[in-house]
């Protein structure tokens, strides 16, 4: 044999090879796109000579390229050897074009074969949206799919297919709805598998499932998930149709091939976006405080700014900032649960009722800690003087007394300290804004809303194996009167939600991790959707920005 050859030393159609060593034989893969037979397997015995022995798939029950475009079809093989079995991974690059039945755009594929020539089993099928499927063994002997991007791990069955989970879901109304035999339509459903970051889209935008309590089915590869889905509501009430968008979500859903036997009841909420009418919103929260030049910490200046969201004047009476009596950062079973009905307060500031404070269209309020020029003090702070609210505390201790200035003070309906209120600096908490009542025009006064509204938590601390029973005492706000939520956290940090995914099913942060120093004088602010409108989805992941320079006056239109 010469050691000299000529490039190519296969000629013809044979892209993205793929080769194994078994032995003294070679075996290569290749990609055929739209064509049928689909992957192209060759043999030589010195990585010269070729030639073409079989096709991984050659039933075309089992692949379907009819309508597939040019350059579209079967990409990148990849051909292994493992425990006497020939294993091809693959991707079938979709048209996108709204003619197939999932809305994936690339789907990826599995065959076996105890010959190289096949023939191969049937494909099994992985609804995963990425390319470049290839074959990885642990050192306990375990297979897995690994696919681009980033290193994302799907385990394998022990004939060599993707371990499915095959889930039943089942959709309901809400429970203050269900007596109206209300109608589902699944719009759209995603699961993500929070293990590998893979997202499933399992419903295709504008099908629909209408049932009063709706259920589908899916299949997807076993691990821990987060539900997401999209549809519509409707119902009779008074011999009208009312028509609604509804949303259902759940996190930390394990799915395993067993699932199956026990179908999940997901309870949804109904939800309206602010573009489609629209309230008052958080529009930025500066929690974390300043620092001087000095670099010391610098307390007083922090802020909320309120925003009118609508197209319409809104009356701010009665706008309530509540504080979460629990933390994003540490989670307990706390009982009773109360997260779907109602959001757990320790602190409450309200502003006062009766002044007819009204707001015109994308104009916001300023409620602050301290109604004062903080840059007399700190270069590095804000002249909050021209807030609109402050809130001020009464404190019983002479140590930690507050400033009351002449800015209109917030009237204080409860707080857990008996000194000076100030949201959390690392952004531990999360905040509400509501209205103690069903609008502006019928809200409890404070002596009936700390009457009605109590609400005495129990939960178990374990610390070192030992459990310890603990109690708390915090108030509720009922979700229906709360007009937005926003859960903080930090990065590093963060545990779960403190709040009903139908206030909000994301969180946004200031600092990477616990103590980052860089946090101070940032804030988080909610992005612009267009003119005077801010985004308003329900979901603070997207919704705001996170680490934003803090300006108490920041214009968010012009």
């Amino acid at each position: 044999m010469s050691d000299m050859y000529n490039n190519p030393v296969q000629r013809g159609f044979f892209p993205d090879p793929s080769v194994v060593r078994v032995g003294d034989d070679y075996y290569m893969a290749n990609s055929t796109f739209q064509y049928f037979p689909a992957i192209a397997i060759s043999h030589s015995k010195d990585m010269i000579h070729w030639h073409v022995i079989g096709h991984a798939i050659t039933d075309s029950e089992e692949l379907d390229l009819r309508d597939i475009k040019d350059s579209h079809g079967i990409w990148a093989p990849d051909i292994n050897y493992v425990d006497g079995k020939f294993i091809i991974m693959a991707t079938l690059r979709l048209n996108g074009d709204g003619k197939r039945d999932n809305n994936v755009l690339r789907r990826q594929l599995v065959v076996t074969s105890d010959k190289p020539e096949g023939p191969y089993s049937k494909p099994a099928w992985l609804e995963v949206d990425n390319i470049d499927p290839s074959l990885f063994v642990d050192d306990d002997g375990k297979k897995y799919l690994l696919i681009s991007p980033g290193i994302n791990l799907l385990p394998l069955s022990d004939d060599n297919s993707v371990k499915l989970a095959n889930v039943t879901l089942h959709f309901n109304a809400p429970s203050e709805l269900q007596s109206y035999n209300p109608t589902i339509g699944i719009q759209e459903l995603t699961l993500k598998n929070i293990n590998t970051g893979e997202t499933t889209s399992v419903v295709k935008p504008g099908t629909r499932v209408t049932t009063s309590n709706a259920s589908i089915t899916v299949s997807v590869p076993e691990g821990l998930y987060t539900i997401s889905m999209e549809g519509s509501l409707s119902y009779k009430l008074n011999d009208e149709m009312v028509y609604t968008k509804m949303r259902a979500y759940q996190e930390s859903v394990t799915f395993t091939e067993a699932t199956g036997t026990s179908p999940l009841d997901v309870t949804g909420y109904v939800y309206n976006s602010s573009e489609e009418g629209g309230n008052f919103v958080i529009a930025e929260i500066f929690f974390t405080g300043s620092v001087t030049p000095e670099e010391k910490q610098y307390t007083g200046d922090k802020y909320f700014r309120i925003y009118n969201n609508s197209g319409d004047t809104l009356c701010a009476d009665g706008l309530t900032i509540a504080e979460s009596a629990f933390m994003t950062t540490s989670k307990y079973d706390y009982t009773p649960d109360i997260m779907n009905e109602a959001f757990s307060t320790k602190a409450i500031y309200r502003i006062p009722l009766g002044g007819k404070i009204m707001v015109p269209p994308g104009e916001s309020l300023l409620l602050c800690d301290i109604g004062m020029d903080h840059t007399v003090a700190n270069s590095n702070s804000f002249d909050l003087t021209k807030a609109d609210f402050e809130w001020y505390d009464v404190s019983s201790n002479p140590s930690f007394e507050d400033t009351d200035t002449e800015v209109p003070n917030l009237e204080k309906i409860y707080c857990y300290t008996a000194t000076i209120w100030g949201p959390h600096n690392r952004g531990f908490t999360s905040f509400a804004l509501a209205r103690l009542g069903d609008d502006e025009n019928n809200q409890l006064s404070k002596e009936d809303y700390l009457k009605d509204y109590a609400y005495t938590y129990e939960y178990n601390m374990i610390i070192g194996g030992n459990v310890y029973p603990m109690s708390g005492d915090a108030y509720k706000i009922p979700n229906k009167w709360i007009l937005d939520a926003v859960n903080l956290s930090v990065e590093s940090e963060y545990v779960w939600n403190v709040t009903s995914p139908a206030l909000d099913r994301g969180w946004t942060y200031c600092g990477k991790v616990n103590q980052d120093k860089t946090r101070y004088g940032k804030s988080v602010r909610r992005k612009v959707l267009s003119g005077k409108t801010l985004q308003d989805t329900n979901d603070s992941s997207v919704d705001f920005l996170p680490e934003q320079p803090a300006d108490p006056y920041y214009k968010f239109h012009e």
